[in-house]
């Protein structure tokens, strides 16, 4: 059909490049350095509910949920690492309905405990 334009012409220009580099898992460095931001895909494995506590060092009250994820280069070792985020306010927590979400995180600071 004359004047139709084919699938490459009509991608969108904001998924022209990608904005994150993503990396695996067990490719990522551990830095003391807490300016060091990591981007990665995760497969949920097991996830906790937010919950309210109380920081002992300001008396500031957060909430926090733990979530255990895996990526093709952990779970083939039986490895998996441990997601912890902090908030505010609930609302901005995960709640997760179903083992084996994805969960797509950036700017994440890696620490090793």
């Amino acid at each position: 059909m004359p004047g139709r334009a084919s699938a490459q012409q009509r991608r969108s220009p904001s998924r022209a490049t990608s904005k994150y580099d993503y990396t695996e898992i067990s490719k990522v460095e551990l830095s003391s350095a807490d300016d060091y931001k990591v981007n990665f895909y995760g497969v949920i494995i097991d996830a906790t509910f937010p919950y309210q506590f109380i920081q002992n060092k300001s008396n500031e009250k957060l909430f926090m949920c733990v979530l255990k994820v895996v990526d093709p280069s952990h779970y083939a070792k039986g490895e998996f690492a441990q997601l912890i985020m902090y908030a505010y306010k609930f609302e901005d927590l995960p709640i997760v309905q179903r083992l084996g979400d994805v969960i797509r995180v950036h700017r994440a600071t890696i620490r090793k405990y």
